[in-house]
This record gives C-alpha cells, sequence and structure tokens, in this order.
C-alpha cells in the first residue's frame, strides 16, 4: 500500500492578521504533525507500505505541480494536514486529488480536525478525518483499508461512508506515556528545506518535549488539552542527540510552554550539559516570565539553550487580567533583562485589539515592549479561535457575529470568509493602523537598530535585517485581509 502525506501549498489560507511582511520573513518549520503520524506508521507498518512525504510549503510547489507530484507517486492513501487557517488549501488539495483518481482515500488530521471531525469528513473529496493525536489512530485506519475493512467507528476517527452519512468513532484517550511514543519521521523530509530567520545555522527542526497547557488564557485553545503531559529529560535528550546525529544543529522546542515544570526543565539541562550536547546543538524555549527565575535561566543558558519567547501580549495590567495572562510586567521586564544579561536572545509576543482596550492601552504596551531589551517582539490582532472562551464571551456580548461562524467556516469552507475582529472599542482599520505602527515603533528605533548592527554575525544577517526594515519602513497599515489566494 503507498501512502503519502502531504502539508498542501498555502494559497487560500484565512488571513492570520500579521503584516504581511512578518510572514514573508518567518522562515520554515517541518510538520510536526505528519511526522507523527507518519512515525506511528512505520512502527505498526501494514504489509508492503511504502510511505513519502511532502511538504508543498518548504518546497515551493504550487497546486498543480504538487498534483502532478501525486499523480507520479500514484498513491492509495492520501494523508493531509490542515489547521483551521489552512483548511481551504487542503480542501483544494483534496479535490485535485480525487479529480486524479475518485478511489484514493484522502485522509485529513491536524488541530482543526479535533475541533470539528463531523463537519471535516462531511466536506466532499474527504473520505475520512483523524481527530487528535495522530500516532495510534492513524496506524488503525491504514490496517483497516489496507486489510479492505470499513474503516467507520475506529477511535478518533470520523468516516463518511458510501451512503454520504458520517460515523465519528469514540475518543481515543490521549497518551500519557509520551516516552512510549516513536520520535517524528524526519528522515521523510529534507532538513535543508527548514529554517527560521532568526536561526543560527542553515538547517533547523522543531520537537516536542510535552503535550498540553494547564494555564487558561481566555484567547488559547488547548489543541492538545489542559493536562500536562511530559517525556523523560532522558527521553528528550535522547531525542536531541539523534537530531545532532543527522547533522541539523539547531532545535526549536515547540511546547505550548516549556516552563511549566522547573525541576523537569533543571533535569534537561543537566542531562544535556552530562552528555555533551551543550556545544553541539542549539535550542530554543517558550516561557512565561513567572515560569523561569535567574537560577533556572543559567542552567538554561549552560545547557546550550539560546533563545527564550515570552508571552507577555500585553503592556498594562487591565488587559492581562482580561485575557486571564496574570503575570506580573515588573517581574516580565526583570526575567527579559535576567535572559539578555545571560546572552539569550530575546523575544515576546504581544497582543493588540483586547477585551476592553482603548486606543491609549494599545499605546501602552508598545510603550512597554520598547523597555524591554528584546531582539524581536511580535505583535497580532487578537483572533477569538474556536471553542475560546473569548469566543463564546464575544458572541454572548454581541461584539462577535453570535452565531458559531467558525462551525459554519468548518462547513463551507471554500466560502468567503474573514476572521472577524474584537471592534469592541476601535474599528478593524484602526487595529491594522495600530498594528503597522506598533511594528514601525518597535523596529525602527534608532536605538534599536544600532543594537541590531552591532550584534549582526554575519554580512547575511545585515542583508537581511536591511530587507526587513525597508519592508517595515515602506509598508503602510496593513490592508484588510482578502478572502482570495494570500501566499505565506
Amino acid at each position: 500500500m503507498k501512502v503519502l502525506l502531504v502539508q498542501p501549498p498555502i494559497e487560500r489560507m484565512l488571513d492570520t492578521l500579521l503584516p504581511r511582511f512578518v510572514e514573508e520573513e518567518a522562515g520554515f518549520y517541518p510538520p510536526l504533525g505528519l511526522l507523527y503520524a507518519a512515525a506511528g506508521l512505520e512502527r505498526r507498518p501494514p504489509p508492503g507500505l511504502e510511505l513519502a512525504a511532502i511538504d508543498a510549503v518548504a518546497r515551493g510547489l504550487d497546486h498543480p505541480r504538487l498534483l502532478r507530484e501525486v499523480a507520479r507517486r500514484a498513491p492509495d492513501v492520501v494523508g493531509i494536514t490542515a489547521t483551521t487557517f489552512t483548511l481551504p488549501d487542503a480542501v483544494a488539495l483534496a479535490r485535485g486529488i480525487k479529480s486524479l483518481d475518485p478511489a484514493v482515500h484522502v485522509v485529513m488530521g491536524g488541530p482543526h480536525c479535533g475541533l470539528y471531525p463531523r463537519e471535516t469528513a462531511s466536506l466532499p473529496h474527504v473520505d475520512s478525518v483523524v481527530a487528535g493525536e495522530a500516532e495510534e489512530t492513524f496506524p488503525d485506519l491504514v490496517a483497516a483499508l489496507a486489510a479492505g475493512r470499513e474503516p467507520a467507528g475506529i477511535p478518533g476517527t470520523a468516516v463518511r461512508g458510501r451512503d454520504g452519512e458520517v460515523v465519528v468513532g469514540p475518543p481515543r484517550p490521549v497518551p500519557d506515556r509520551l516516552d512510549d511514543l516513536p520520535l517524528p519521521a524526519r528522515h521523510l523530509l529534507p532538513a535543508s528545506d527548514y529554517f527560521a530567520v532568526h536561526g543560527r545555522h542553515p538547517a533547523m527542526t522543531t520537537m516536542l518535549t510535552s503535550r498540553g497547557c494547564p494555564y487558561d488564557c481566555s484567547f488559547c485553545y488547548h489543541s492538545m488539552g489542559r493536562k500536562f503531559r511530559a517525556r523523560s529529560p532522558s527521553g528528550v535528550v535522547d531525542e536531541m542527540e539523534a537530531i545532532a546525529a543527522s547533522g541539523v544543529r539547531e532545535v526549536f522546542v515547540f511546547d505550548d510552554t516549556f516552563t511549566v515544570n522547573r525541576k523537569r526543565v533543571a533535569a534537561i539541562c543537566d542531562e544535556i550539559v552530562a552528555r555533551g550536547l551543550a556545544l553541539r546543538v542549539s535550542w530554543d524555549v517558550r516561557a512565561r516570565v513567572d515560569g523561569v527565575d535567574g537560577p533556572l535561566l543559567e542552567k538554561l543558558r549552560r545547557a546550550g539553550c539560546d533563545r527564550i519567547s515570552f508571552g507577555v501580549e500585553s503592556g498594562t495590567d487591565e488587559v492581562l487580567a482580561a485575557l486571564k495572562k496574570r503575570i506580573d510586567l515588573g517581574a516580565a521586564s526583570r526575567v527579559v533583562r535576567d535572559a539578555k544579561s545571560l546572552g539569550f536572545t530575546t523575544y515576546a509576543d504581544f497582543i493588540i485589539g483586547n477585551p476592553g482596550e482603548t486606543r491609549e492601552q494599545v499605546r501602552r504596551t508598545v510603550d512597554y515592549a520598547c523597555t524591554l531589551p528584546l531582539d524581536f517582539a511580535q505583535f497580532a490582532l487578537l483572533t477569538p479561535y474556536p471553542e475560546t472562551e473569548l469566543y463564546r464571551e464575544g458572541r454572548q456580548r454581541g461584539i462577535l457575529p453570535r452565531g458559531d461562524y467558525w462551525r459554519a467556516f468548518a462547513r463551507a469552507p471554500e466560502a468567503p470568509f474573514t476572521p472577524p475582529l474584537w471592534e469592541e472599542h476601535m474599528g478593524r482599520d484602526e487595529l491594522f493602523a495600530a498594528l503597522g505602527d506598533a511594528y514601525r515603533r518597535f523596529y525602527l528605533r534608532p536605538r534599536f537598530v544600532l543594537r541590531r548592527l552591532k550584534g549582526a554575525r554575519s554580512p547575511g544577517d545585515l542583508v537581511r535585517d536591511a530587507r526587513a526594515a525597508l519592508k517595515l519602513a515602506l509598508a503602510g497599515p496593513p490592508g484588510p485581509p482578502s478572502p482570495g489566494p494570500d501566499p505565506r
């Protein structure tokens, strides 16, 4: 059986409400979900399995060229990954595959499918859905197809039958022992395809050391649940060693929050140092400002952690309370300064257009960001995501459309759709103008530009920074998103 896993091109993606110049400069990251699904299938292969993967985004393939590649490979099963924002491209790919050969079984998976399994399986050209974590579900589904059995009813799936009825299987329990899961099948995709604009090495990869997030920020959807499930320190470092052995020297840890358990973080650092891995692999983490202190930052630095990203979100206590972020801005300043003094490359994320937020509070947030010793800051407009507390609150208060518009989009993803913003005190045009202004105020400060020039590691860094600065300077306020093609 030939199985092909695909990350589709990004041509119809919903607007992420980041300025275009930010998206263009971001780089490419491996599709970890696909690679975990592939690893599960490799662990329990059906007879005669031929498994391959294509990342059309990293390869620069548009839909026509991708379909020619699919036709050349003649797969029996095609698995397509989809987030809610990339669903239109995933659906377009499914339609194209069925036009090539209606007998191909099209499986869709990814975060969106965990939210809306029935709606996704009801879409034309989609035969089945993997809802949730795929390491066990996907091999079960492929095994049924390889044996000629009807796959309906498998835990963690939604399957559309010949009569058009969708059968949603029972939920599959999430794995608690993450060390028992196979490592992502990174060998299926060229490591050289992946890089980050702020990376130090020509090739990078990503990894997960935990799943789930115990915090209750109102803007966040917990795609892997609220229960924090973590791999052992030895298991984490085993994967880092395997990555280093493959020749990749840079790892971006994509845990929602790496520092939930400080003792575990310290143990990972100690294990890295004990194995002599600190000089062989550079890595970065995402952390809450209340999840680290000076001693832990020192341990991370000694273990080769090079970059740290903090979710600060706002520079005002009132907005932080509305978002249920529960951090102290004074402590945030101290932690970021401590990290910078230890030599970390520092990042922070901020959100504009929050519940109750006024123009003055937006200005204070950008002012606050400019006081921090950050190498990078990302500003984004608040998008109330499906099944989040803010999505429910906004609809109840009438700030957002009252109907379940994300579910309606899931049922008809090819219809024109623009994600609503939180227009409580500022209208859409004002929010987009504020977003562009935040980037210019932060990145075009003379002090920041001088610091970047002094810190450039190579002529390439200077060229890249100059290109980004020019885009910032020339860009007007980002325009409202278009439902049409929006290449990332």
